[in-house]
């Protein structure tokens, strides 16, 4: 599948693919504002401030280049929550990095489609074993307040 040799893939019952669309600001959003409306989440008026701000906020990224970072930092939000709700499900996920992008776009049956990039892949299964954290760095080295890199007392914790 263009996994780069990953056990992952080939282990688990299913592997998701996530899908970025740079260019889906583009599309009618007519039906989301309808539902928001229906549903009285938003009122007219929010809907055209939040129509109008969007196609800013989409138009600016468009213009400095943006628009693929952001729609696979959206991709990444939603691999995100369907991670926790597998795992509140009882499942393992593993979100993997590395792939061949063109072998897994002509996998999925989206080859050749240059206006789409792949995300991100999460395979999903029940786990073979109960494995062993191996822990996480010290929250110091990867939590700051204030700036980047300075504790909680404003010091400068890089190191030199």
């Amino acid at each position: 599948m263009g996994h780069g040799g990953q056990p992952q893939p080939q282990e688990a019952p299913v592997v998701l693919v996530f899908v970025a669309e740079p260019q889906s600001w583009r599309d009618d959003h007519s039906d989301v504002y309808e539902q928001a409306r229906c549903s009285g989440a938003w009122n007219d008026e929010f809907v055209a401030m939040f129509s109008a701000a969007s196609r800013v906020f989409q138009e600016d990224l468009d213009q400095r280049g943006l628009l693929r970072e952001y729609a696979v930092k959206d991709a990444m939000i939603a691999a995100s929550f369907v991670m926790l709700a597998a795992t509140e499900m009882g499942l393992a996920t593993s979100p993997m990095n590395g792939w061949d992008e063109a072998k897994v776009k002509q996998v999925i049956g989206i080859g050749g489609r240059d206006d789409l990039a792949i995300a991100l892949l999460v395979s999903v299964g029940y786990p073979a074993e109960d494995q062993r954290h191996p822990g996480r760095r010290a929250r110091e080295r990867t939590v700051f307040r204030e700036s980047y890199g300075a504790d909680g007392a404003g010091n400068d914790t890089r190191q030199e």
